[in-house]
């Protein structure tokens, strides 16, 4: 069973959970003992109801331990509870007789009652968040599309030229050839001497690339494939 509390917080028997009428979404869980407490306070409204009363009632009637800490402990928590939805101070205590849930608005809605409220108040606003999340992905993916777009633009804007490789014969521990025709036998620089083994084809090729209004870089491309062709790899070695 559901209650409606002063038009303004909801109490879901079923769920054992209180919330404001307006964002069921975040509602509080309430124990048994507790929830069971608030349900005997509803059905009784502004009466006052014994401690005898409530431990009978809401401790031994549930299977619950019957001992007058347990409950006044419960009565405790449960004002804590009542009190982050403005109805603490309708729970009052009455010195040697017991207490009393001054309520006198309390209506008992079903499911379907509630659907309109969930769907209109809560939903909706979920459903804005989750439009505006997906935007920001979309928006961000695109910048970084467009960023990598230019990027290979002006690093691929240049080529490798079409033109023939030519061997450099003074390389003797691999076959060499280069992929730029501006450079010379002997021009392979050393440190890359350790990719050159016997039994491979060393391919380089040097070029300058300027990004403009960014850097100008210098990049050293080595291709060294084994002879039977089945494995090749690349190395690439930038100096900006």
């Amino acid at each position: 069973m559901v209650y409606l509390i002063n038009k303004s917080v909801i109490f879901s028997e079923k769920d054992s959970a209180i919330s404001w009428v307006n964002r069921q979404e975040e509602a509080t869980s309430l124990s048994l003992p507790i929830a069971k407490l608030l349900k005997t306070l509803i059905n009784n409204p502004s009466v006052t109801l014994s401690k005898d009363f409530l431990l009978s009632e809401v401790l031994e009637g549930n299977s619950l331990s019957p001992s007058m800490n347990n409950l006044n402990n419960y009565i405790s928590l449960l004002r804590k509870t009542l009190r982050e939805y403005d109805l603490a101070d309708l729970l009052v205590t009455v010195p040697k007789v017991g207490i009393v849930f001054n309520i006198t608005d309390i209506e008992i809605l079903s499911d379907e009652t509630l659907s309109p409220v969930v769907a209109d108040d809560v939903s909706e606003p979920v459903k804005e968040e989750r439009k505006e999340y997906w935007g920001y992905v979309v928006f961000i993916c695109g910048g970084i599309f467009v960023v990598l777009t230019l990027f290979f633009y002006f690093i691929l804007s240049s080529d490798f030229p079409s033109k023939e490789t030519f061997r450099d014969y003074k390389i003797k521990n691999c076959q060499l050839f280069y992929l730029d025709e501006d450079l010379s036998p002997g021009d392979f620089p050393k440190k890359y001497s350790n990719l050159c083994e016997e039994n491979t084809r060393v391919y380089y090729y040097s070029r300058n690339i300027t990004l403009p209004n960014i850097v100008t870089r210098e990049e050293n491309i080595i291709v060294a494939c084994k002879k039977e062709g089945k494995r090749c790899s690349t190395y690439v070695y930038i100096k900006s």
